[in-house]
């Protein structure tokens, strides 16, 4: 199924001055049938306008703080975290371990993160949901990497790869070679691109310090097509979701990139 993230509806919406349902209605004419979420924004209200729009929640990610968190707070939040899912009729959940802050130990960190992640896991795999996690584009992340994410994949049973197509060129690593030692892992896929021209969109620096821009998939320097291709020879049968934090015009994106999409075969 081809999915886009709810917040960029809510982006959209406030870009142009329109309804929440006239947003979903609009995602809906673009061919994008499931919604990747976040955890807060599902209220009842939002969930029950997305139930009449006929469209479908297909995940839902939350970050936590696993390496520093109170124990207790941490499970009721991957609690409600498991419940939301259930209730919305999501398949996938994503929880974000959080971040290795200067001063910590990053061992401990790390251990303790991966500790934590392996009891949500096992909560969420008992009741049928797939956990994955990201290749998220922050530093202080220690599952920016390749080698950083696969260290999670390895250690904590039950955990898929989310692969992330733009969040590995944030950390200076060729994408294509991230798929080809991932792909075994990767249960969910987010489909993001990158431009480096200047545009009137968010500008975030990759580790490097070079300039990156959001922009519809398909208009940047992500190989999108190779890796589509790639996912479809391994056998990946999975939902693609489209996205593009920080763009000006969030339908104007939203279609162009679904008819990207689309015409890869997704």
């Amino acid at each position: 199924m081809l999915n886009i993230f709810l917040e960029h509806i809510f982006e959209g919406c406030g870009q142009e001055g329109i309804s929440f349902g006239a947003g979903l209605e609009r995602a809906l004419s673009f061919g994008i049938r499931g919604l990747e979420c976040d955890l807060w924004r599902l209220d009842e209200q939002v969930c029950d306008e997305i139930r009449e729009s006929g469209m479908q929640v297909r995940s839902v990610y939350h970050m936590y703080d696993l390496g520093h968190g109170d124990a207790d707070e941490i499970k009721r939040q991957y609690e409600h975290h498991i419940d939301t899912a259930l209730k919305t009729g999501a398949k996938c959940i994503m929880p974000l371990p959080g971040f290795i802050e200067d001063g910590d130990d990053r061992e401990r960190t790390q251990n303790l993160m991966l500790t934590r992640m392996s009891v949500i896991c096992k909560a969420a795999l008992s009741v049928g949901l797939t956990p994955v996690l990201e290749d998220y584009d922050d530093s202080k992340a220690p599952y920016s990497t390749i080698r950083g994410l696969g260290y999670f994949l390895d250690n904590v049973q039950g955990l898929g790869c989310c692969f992330d197509t733009g969040n590995f060129f944030y950390s200076d690593e060729d994408e294509t070679d991230a798929l080809m030692q991932l792909a075994g892992y990767t249960k969910h896929v987010h489909l993001k691109d990158r431009s480096l021209d200047r545009t009137d969109g968010e500008e975030k620096a990759a580790l490097s310090g070079r300039p990156m821009y959001p922009c519809a998939v398909g208009d940047g320097v992500i190989r999108i097509g190779d890796i589509v291709s790639a996912l479809t020879d391994f056998g990946y049968m999975g939902d693609y979701s489209i996205e593009h934090f920080g763009a000006p015009r969030q339908f104007e994106y939203m279609k162009k990139s679904a008819e990207y999409v689309k015409g890869l075969g997704v």
